[in-house]
């Protein structure tokens, strides 16, 4: 890695691993999110050389990824749910806890990992709110733990094995009046008890599973050709 890194922090969590960060002499710019989407022209301007992605809420376009490497926060034990709420998911389908670090490429959440720690500590006698905010802890942690290796270079990376699991913002749209009329004490047992009372969730997963491996399988196409 470089002597000296322009490091561009995007996300909710910026706040929390600007410490992390700011114990070398790098230069770090905070993306203001209201004004939306990161662009390439902006990361070229600043010479913006790696970034860090901490709760960013958009997709990274090709040219952005092509730029310089991008580091993200992910609230779950990848290859097990990709994509929105995380967490939630890992309760309503029984899935495995935890957290990761990885890089971004052109999937979604499908990037090699760097380091990851499962949360065998949590339980379904919590709230989601508790898990939520343990999980956030948890991978700023992993991540302040491994940024000296990632900085200088040393940092472990090996592909995500499995086919794991992927979801949408709309896979919530079937229950989400379960959601919005729980109370926020309600246990994650209950919550999730009152979903699978209202839904068929193994359909659900099934149909995204099924989806998610095709489009895994074009992305590895897709790679594969622009590889040759």
């Amino acid at each position: 890695m470089m002597n000296e890194l322009r490091i561009l922090v995007a996300g909710v969590l910026s706040d929390k691993v600007l410490p992390a960060l700011e114990k070398y002499d790098d230069e770090i710019i905070v993306w203001d999110l209201t004004q939306g989407k990161i662009k390439v022209d902006f990361l070229k301007a600043e010479k913006i050389n790696f970034i860090i992605s901490s709760g960013y809420s958009y997709i990274f376009p090709a040219s952005v990824i092509e730029h310089c490497p991008i580091v993200n926060l992910h609230p779950s034990f990848l290859p097990w749910n990709r994509g929105p709420f995380p967490n939630f998911w890992s309760w309503l389908t029984d899935s495995p806890k935890g957290v990761t670090v990885h890089y971004i490429d052109a999937g979604i959440d499908t990037g090699d990992i760097i380091a990851q720690k499962k949360l065998d500590s949590l339980h379904d006698g919590m709230t989601l709110h508790q898990t939520n905010w343990a999980t956030i802890e948890a991978v700023v942690e992993l991540f302040i733990e491994t940024w000296p290796l990632i900085r200088e270079g040393k940092n472990q990376r090996y592909p995500q094995l499995g086919q794991g699991s992927y979801h949408t913002f709309k896979d919530i749209i079937p229950f989400q009046d379960v959601l919005i009329n729980s109370s926020p004490d309600t246990p994650i047992r209950e919550l999730c008890q009152a979903i699978r009372a209202k839904v068929d969730i193994d359909q659900i997963v099934e149909i995204r599973s099924q989806a998610d491996f095709w489009i895994r399988h074009l992305e590895r196409q897709s790679r594969a050709r622009r590889n040759r």
